[in-house]
């Protein structure tokens, strides 16, 4: 067990961060801007241990880039439509609405637990009428610039979802989400033409430096299997014969045939009274949906009753946290120019499809003239999956971890560093309980020798004729926090854990006896509360509850959530990271 009261030191940090709004974003940067970014979750259920690790290396991320200065917009969406979510709330007795609410507001809490450092005022939903409006526009454009096109094909069809299936939505020849056995189905539905683009996106691909040359390889295969597929689907097929998703914008009239609907009228609205039991059906089968007038001729006509998959709703998700989203037309606006492009996005490698599609977006509306930027992403690493013995977490497979168990048993920030410092991102991390133990030892040590030094009252000031000791210590802290600085920039915060403990075990072995028989010289006092602090802004980046806690003990001001980076490496003689 833990070693101090971690919970009720999370609960009053997290709540005190919050309540002052130490991670709010302003509309526009003030200098030098860093746009961070979380690819979202389905809002279907608690967060899994996957789910914790992207999210960390993403406030890892963050929290770094504050500590240097940078404006910092770091946030995320709630992927909210969509088959997981119909299915599992129908079996619940429940609408998909509010079982995506329910479920919104329960993880929303687990992140916040977590210690994440959203600007949360920019959190989307995507089946928010004011998000999914915009959905709608952009499939409108797309179809206006010749992009989306409705046609017959031989489909991969799932029973048991009831809905045809994306070629990237079928693993081998089973459902991505039940694993049911797809058959084939000859359907009336909706494409984007992708293909075209694929070869020029590749390509250009390379040029992107901040992208991991792992995640170019999952992209480059990814597209070559979906475009290698024999098949008459040779473009992303968006429509799905499921209610709980963004109403395709436009209207059959036997006289007029597809047409649009007029911009001025987005959002069309998901009613809000279906009948969920119907499954597939309840959109079709609802009494005043389906009808509707033909926007030319003003006679009756048939609403379209399929809906668009949540890829689809997802490919602009980043933009739409910059902005309100009542304003008008906004893909130029003078936010998007100033925040964009995303400088690090951060999902998992079994998210690539996603990558290629967001670059498909920003590709077409930059050569349409609606968005100022090709490539929306400067930069992307990834990262592997979470195991236990072996074996992917699975509730199928029983044996997943409960996040939210650790954190009460263990606390926020054990958590946090046990996943951190378990391996670097492009490595799987194989669960077990000795990594927390690990990780309470480090932060129960820290706790320990900052408590002591609070209570022995050792203050900040010039230093007076030090010691060899404490210089030498002061050099090896400079050394560290270079290359903690480094490893952090490099997206390898495992090796900057293992930093960090290792400058610890000489702090510790410098202060701890010295403390305890108050032996410490006066002049050595000023340095050592110097290096103590500045090791406790870098804590702040891995355990942010337990460096908040512990800089106020030693009596600072101020969050130490938004201190600076330390400088102490150039009075070590250390070239500091910024002029390397």
């Amino acid at each position: 067990m833990i070693s101090y009261d971690a919970r009720g030191i999370e609960s009053r940090w997290s709540s005190a961060w919050e309540r002052d709004g130490c991670y709010r974003a302003p509309d526009h940067p003030d200098g030098e801007k860093f746009f961070n970014y979380d690819s979202g979750p389905f809002p279907s259920g608690p967060l899994h241990m996957g789910h914790v690790r992207t999210y960390l290396l993403g406030d890892v991320t963050a929290r770094y880039q504050r500590s240097l200065g940078k404006s910092v917009l770091y946030t995320t969406e709630w992927d909210a439509f969509g088959l997981p979510n119909e299915l599992e709330a129908t079996r619940q007795g429940m609408s998909p609405a509010a079982f995506t609410q329910r479920w919104i507001g329960i993880m929303s809490r687990q992140m916040r637990t977590l210690g994440i450092s959203y600007d949360w005022s920019r959190v989307r939903a995507t089946c928010d009428p004011a998000y999914y409006g915009w959905t709608q526009w952009l499939f409108l454009k797309l179809l206006r610039l010749g992009h989306i096109s409705q046609r017959e094909a031989e489909l991969p069809y799932c029973p048991d979802c009831q809905t045809v299936l994306s070629r990237m939505q079928v693993e081998g020849t089973r459902c991505w989400r039940c694993a049911t056995e797809v058959k084939t189905r000859r359907l009336r539905q909706w494409f984007v033409s992708i293909s075209p683009h694929a070869g020029d996106l590749l390509r250009s691909m390379e040029n992107l430096p901040g992208w991991s040359t792992q995640i170019k390889s999952l992209v480059r295969g990814a597209v070559h299997a979906h475009q290698g597929r024999a098949s008459a689907e040779s473009d992303w097929l968006i429509s799905r014969q499921r209610s709980w998703g963004t109403p395709i914008p436009v209207v059959h009239c036997k006289r007029c045939g597809m047409v649009p609907v007029p911009e001025e009228d987005l959002p069309v609205r998901l009613p809000e009274d279906l009948d969920w039991s119907l499954g597939p059906r309840a959109l079709s089968s609802h009494r005043s949906f389906p009808r509707t007038h033909c926007p030319r001729c003003r006679k009756g006509a048939r609403r379209e009753t399929d809906t668009l998959d949540c890829f689809f709703d997802d490919i602009w998700c980043f933009l739409a946290c910059l902005v309100k989203l009542d304003s008008p037309p906004w893909f130029r606006g003078a936010r998007v120019e100033k925040w964009m492009p995303v400088d690090r996005f951060h999902s998992g490698f079994d998210t690539v499809a996603y990558l290629h599609l967001h670059r498909y977006l920003a590709k077409v509306l930059h050569d349409s003239g609606d968005f100022p930027f090709k490539e929306p992403i400067a930069g992307h690493m990834g990262n592997e999956m979470v195991l236990r013995d072996g074996h992917k977490m699975s509730k199928h497979l029983g044996n997943t971890v409960s996040p939210s168990a650790v954190i009460r048993k263990h606390g926020a920030d054990t958590l946090r560093v046990a996943m951190l410092w378990a391996a670097g991102p492009h490595t799987a991390v194989d669960w077990r309980p000795q990594l927390l133990d690990r990780a309470e030892s480090l932060l129960g040590s820290f706790h320990r020798l900052y408590t002591l030094a609070a209570s022995a009252g050792v203050a900040p000031g010039p230093p007076a004729s030090p010691s060899k000791s404490i210089l030498a210590l002061q050099r090896k802290a400079g050394r560290s926090l270079a290359a903690i600085a480094r490893f952090v920039d490099e997206y390898r915060p495992n090796a900057g854990i293992e930093e960090l403990a290792s400058l610890f075990r000489h702090i510790e072995a410098f202060a701890l006896c010295r403390l305890e028989s108050a032996r410490l010289l006066p002049g050595d006092a000023g340095l050592l509360r110097q290096i103590l602090d500045d090791e406790c802004v870098v804590l702040a980046l891995f355990a942010p509850h337990l460096a908040e806690e512990l800089w106020h003990r030693m009596g600072n001001s101020g969050y130490v959530v938004q201190q600076r980076w330390p400088r102490i490496q150039e009075a070590a003689g250390v070239t500091p990271l910024a002029a390397a």
